[in-house]
């Protein structure tokens, strides 16, 4: 095994791209969002195995049948597990489900697994934290979610939780927690809290890796086909069955009217889908206009851009507001255009 060397795949390279999406057809593997990609090839400069990784999720796992007893992939993961340890707490895995004993054996969890993908995390550990942390959480009664990016946080958002909390004992709001929003995490969790304070039956609960995350979903921030799209919103859809049902012992989700972003109304769509199997009641809430247009989060951001601060005091709360104008916003409006006029 010492013989075969690892080859980085330059994704500027059209033909060496393509070679790497041949290879994968072999496998029913189609190549879609990757920062990094790496190759095994033969004597005669064939590949016979290739990993991809995208942030801290590896993807697009393939060896050939012919050389499956030389632990190559376990060599391919290791790889890059050296490198996303140096950033990251913790690693996702996407695969075929013929490599899940594979990687469980190097202490991978399986977070869910169907007949087409496997879905595993280097910290299982940390997946029992976050679901015993929910059980602390949870109040008897009718429970609902709310699952939201508030980027900013707008009358929009402030009207579906309203709404909402009006159909249940119980509403939870869980922030998306990545940082790739023009708005960090932290940033966001605050204008959620402030602007439903009043609300008193509404929780806002810390967020998590494993629902609307760059690992498990990444089409939500980066450009994809409706095919991908789909795909990704099915795994989430599943993982938010698997680790939020039984410990918020949920019963309704709500979700707002999707008439502006594509990938969110897809997400809507195969939400709905999945949930009900499971005997969650998908609620979707019609959008709150302003001038006969959906508010929405993007035309905040662009009024930032703008300095039109009258069109967002009329379409934020006084909380979102007061919180915007404490923070100097002056460089990353500079530098950060591509996450403003994003339309989620």
């Amino acid at each position: 095994m010492n013989n075969f060397q690892l080859e980085m795949v330059d994704l500027n390279n059209t033909a060496a791209l393509q070679e790497v999406k041949d290879f994968l057809t072999k496998f029913s593997l189609k190549m879609d969002d990757v920062d990094h990609t790496v190759v095994i090839k033969d004597e005669n400069h064939q590949i016979i195995a290739t990993c991809s990784k995208l942030f801290n999720l590896i993807k697009c796992v393939g060896v050939d049948k012919e050389y499956r007893g030389y632990e190559l992939a376990n060599k391919l993961v290791t790889y890059y597990l050296n490198i996303i340890n140096d950033e990251y707490d913790e690693t996702f895995i996407i695969t075929k489900p013929e490599y899940n004993e594979l990687f469980q054996s190097m202490g991978f969890g399986s977070l869910f697994e169907n007949d087409q993908i496997a879905f595993l995390t280097s910290r299982m550990d940390k997946v029992r934290d976050y679901q015993a942390y929910l059980s602390r959480e949870v109040k008897a009664g009718i429970n609902g979610v709310i699952v939201m990016n508030a980027n900013p946080f707008t009358n929009g958002h402030l009207a579906l939780v309203e709404t909402a909390a009006k159909e249940v004992d119980n509403l939870y709001l869980i922030p998306v927690l990545e940082n790739l929003s023009f708005f960090t995490y932290q940033e966001r969790k605050v204008m959620i809290e402030q602007g439903v304070q009043d609300l008193v039956n509404v929780k806002v609960l810390n967020g998590c890796p494993y629902i609307i995350s760059k690992s498990v979903f990444p089409s939500y921030f980066l450009k994809s086909s409706e095919a991908v799209i789909q795909a990704q919103t099915q795994l989430d859809a599943n993982l938010f069955v698997k680790l939020f049902k039984d410990p918020l012992k949920v019963k309704k989700r709500f979700l707002g009217s999707e008439p502006i972003s594509h990938t969110t109304d897809v997400y809507n769509q195969t939400l709905t889908t999945i949930l009900e199997k499971n005997n969650i009641e998908v609620v979707i809430i019609p959008r709150v206009e302003f001038n006969h247009q959906p508010i929405s989060a993007s035309e905040v951001r662009a009024s930032l851009v703008k300095g039109d601060w009258s069109l967002i005091e009329k379409i934020t709360p006084l909380t979102t507001v007061q919180f915007l104008k404490e923070l100097d916003l002056t460089p990353r409006l500079k530098a950060s255009l591509d996450k403003i006029y994003k339309d989620n």
